[in-house]
């Protein structure tokens, strides 16, 4: 009976303790991957934004050369 007793409690804690080392790591991961994401996607905008800017601008130069 002893020895069934902690037989279960080392494999309760077994599991418990990689529970609670594993979900914080995935969640760190998650979050990592989404900020990552939300990085990627502002650099993105950023560049495009830029981009179209200078873009208009000579367009607009050139519009203005004209007039």
């Amino acid at each position: 009976m002893w020895g069934l007793q902690s037989l279960l409690r080392r494999l309760f804690h077994r599991i418990f303790k990689r529970q609670i080392l594993y979900i914080p790591k995935k969640l760190c991961t998650l979050s990592a991957l989404i900020v990552l994401c939300f990085l990627y996607v502002f650099i993105f905008y950023c560049f495009i934004v830029l981009f179209f800017h200078k873009l208009m601008l000579k367009i607009n130069c050139h519009v203005l050369r004209y007039y």
